[in-house]
């Protein structure tokens, strides 16, 4: 291992202190000046922050009746999801196919699957005891190093000043032909007169990913609303800690999902054989020591362990496997004076990963680390950043240099000028990042061919400006180039998997955003556009012909959500995604079974909304009933590269009934 210099980067999280309140009591002036700290070390009002960034508060999230994750992330500008091999969702972003390439947390605890560097989207990831969530649109490799290339999100739970007692919540979802979701939340918290405060909170729950019906390249038909056909089955639970300046945190994360669809074909009959299980256990603590006013040392160590992909012993994708990290950080910010702020740290982990049955090695997916049945990685950092404030421009300096391993050296700079005169804000940022591999990324590469760190450079501008107390609005500027893509592709023949760098992609395109607060709720309005016309050379993601789109994301996105007080504690919530006409492979090709043709679906529209009451005859009763999908648009995950799998069926119209109560302990 290579000494580390310690070099300038971005990196810490910490929360405004006005999201702890109740959000409906907060003016527009005070959502926009509430610090937010996924972007730096140190939290920064919302339009000073060195970076895109978007928060969405637990009043959007509540109000909107969101059933999960994908209803919050597809309201942000620049978000979409695309379809997967073994009824898997991916995140894309600004067109380019996000799996492997977005960093998600949930209070600063990464929960990627450390295998594929994955994500797992569809009644997963709990939203029900959310304060906030932060989001960086934009590369974060400088502030979270290899797993944060395209975008970071941090979801941020509520705390024991928050909480200030407990809640329960259960949702029911229904389809047209199915159950949609039944999910039961829980959450406490709780301060004490010693120091101390405690949280709580976990989901459990059923779902399934749709109610329609599966078609592959080959003809074959699978029902999803059958028994075991596309099971979503989560069991999250989350516990911290705090005494003065320390925090503790323990995050237990079970998903059992079932399909029908392997890498492409679908299976005749579904069940407990066709599954998979994700487990994640990550405990954190971390200590803000402050040596004197201007000096603050923040050593924090996280430990995971997972154990993703899980498949029975006599599943025809049979994998079982388990990975373990250690990471150590150590950050020191220093305020030299009003005017310079200095952040250094450095950063360490190692990992290992083992197969779980060696006498089943070459059974299914279940294949060794490059002919050994364990593997290791490590990895060394060192980061700082130095902001300038002055009359005329703020000034944020950082860097991150890395080495990995099998990657070897990586560098990612950033600068970012910013300034807010009065209700004109305006932003130029230049940042690069790039992204470690998995362990399998590693173990499924051709040996004469091995890869290297995938780069990005992004450079974005981004203006606003805050029109009266109720109304502001910001417009965004990108040009995002991928530099060595490291590709992810299945032959659905052989599911035989493979990754390699391929040439460059990107995107480059316009993001826009109004928002309205009033008292008589709010409105959100984004529009996003992409174009990878002269920058994408990946064949497997390009569209034949058609050089400015890529599969499976629209171009343009239009999307609504809003709140309208009605009536004393009653009120409306309509939300809305409309989207351009979609390229993928769309559906089997006769002459060549098991081959795709590609196509173009219609524009189209999802539609919601729901009808809430606060506090319906008891205090502390929340009730809300809607629709989701109103149109019954017939949406579909398309597959974001092409490698032989149908689009995977999204939700029919949903019919929604949601009901929270809280109470004090």
């Amino acid at each position: 291992m290579k000494a580390i210099p310690i070099c300038f980067a971005i990196g810490v999280l910490t929360s405004g202190a006005a999201f702890g309140q109740d959000v409906t009591q907060l003016s527009l002036e005070d959502l926009l000046n509430t610090p937010v700290g996924v972007a730096t070390h140190e939290a920064r009002p919302l339009r000073e922050v060195p970076g895109i960034i978007t928060v969405v508060t637990r009043e959007e999230i509540v109000n909107s009746g969101a059933r999960d994750l994908i209803d919050v992330l597809r309201l942000v500008p620049g978000f979409e999801f695309d379809g997967d091999v073994d009824n898997e969702v991916n995140l894309g972003f600004r067109g380019l196919s996000g799996a492997n390439k977005i960093l998600l947390m949930v209070d600063g605890i990464d929960l990627n699957d450390h295998m594929y560097q994955d994500l797992f989207f569809g009644n997963h990831y709990p939203i029900d005891n959310v304060d906030h969530i932060e989001i960086v649109r934009g590369a974060g490799s400088v502030v979270y190093g290899g797993s944060a290339e395209y975008a970071v999100i941090n979801l941020v739970s509520r705390d024991a000043a928050a909480l200030k007692g407990a809640s329960i919540s259960a949702m029911y979802g229904q389809q047209a032909r199915g159950l949609d979701r039944r999910n039961l939340n829980v959450a406490a918290g709780q301060t004490f007169d010693n120091g101390w405060g405690l949280t709580f909170s976990g989901l459990i729950g059923q779902g399934k990913r749709s109610d329609r019906t599966y078609t592959d390249f080959s003809g074959n038909v699978s029902d999803l609303a059958a028994k075991y056909n596309n099971d979503l089955d989560p069991l999250f639970l989350n516990a911290g800690a705090t005494y003065k300046d320390l925090k503790l945190r323990v995050l237990f994360d079970r998903y059992y999902t079932t399909t029908i669809d392997s890498a492409g074909v679908s299976y005749s009959t579904a069940g407990p054989m066709n599954s998979q299980l994700f487990t994640a256990l990550a405990a954190d603590i971390q200590y803000d020591w402050k040596w004197n006013d201007r000096l603050k040392i923040t050593p924090r160590l996280t430990y995971w362990t997972q154990r993703p992909w899980q498949s029975p012993t006599d599943s025809p994708g049979f994998y079982d496997k388990t990975c373990e990290r250690w990471d150590a950080k150590v950050v020191a910010g220093y305020e030299v004076n009003s005017y310079v702020h200095l952040n250094v740290g450095t950063e360490a982990y190692t990992e290992t990963a083992w197969l779980n049955y060696v006498e089943l090695a070459g059974t299914g997916f279940q294949t060794p680390f490059n002919g050994s049945n364990v593997a290791h990685n490590a990895d060394v950092a060192g980061f700082g950043e130095v902001a300038l404030d002055s009359p005329w421009v703020n000034a944020t300096l950082g860097a991150r240099y890395e080495y990995h391993s099998t990657t070897h050296a990586s560098w990612a700079p950033r600068l970012a000028l910013t300034k807010v005169l009065g209700r004109f804000h305006a932003k130029l940022l230049y940042s690069e990042a790039f992204r470690n591999p998995g362990f399998e990324e590693i173990a499924l590469v051709d040996p004469n061919n091995p890869i290297h760190t995938e780069r990005v450079n992004l450079a974005e501008a981004e203006v606003g400006y805050q029109f009266t107390d109720h109304l502001f609005a910001r417009f965004n500027l990108f040009n995002m180039i991928v530099k060595d893509t490291l590709v992810y592709y299945s032959d659905p023949a052989t599911n035989q998997e493979s990754y390699g760098n391929f040439q460059q992609t990107g995107s480059r395109g316009v993001e826009a955003e109004v928002r309205a607060k009033y008292d008589w709720g709010f409105a959100n309005l984004t529009y996003s556009f992409y174009t990878a016309g002269g920058i994408n050379e990946v064949a497997l993601y390009a569209v034949p012909g058609q050089p400015q789109p890529l599969l499976a994301y629209p171009q343009h996105k239009v999307t609504l959500n809003a709140s309208i007080a009605v009536w004393r504690n009653l009120s409306v919530n309509p939300s809305a995604m409309i989207y351009s006409g979609r390229w993928g492979y769309l559906t089997g090709d006769p002459n060549n079974p098991g081959q795709g043709l590609l196509g173009q679906t219609s524009a189209g529209a999802l539609l919601n909304v729901m009808v809430r009451y606060r506090d319906l005859g008891v205090q502390g009763l929340d009730v809300g009933v809607g629709i989701y999908n109103l149109l019954d648009d017939p949406y579909a995950f398309i597959q974001a590269y092409n490698a032989g799998h149908a689009p995977t069926p999204a939700p029919s119209r949903d019919f929604l009934a949601q009901a929270t109560y809280r109470f004090g302990l």
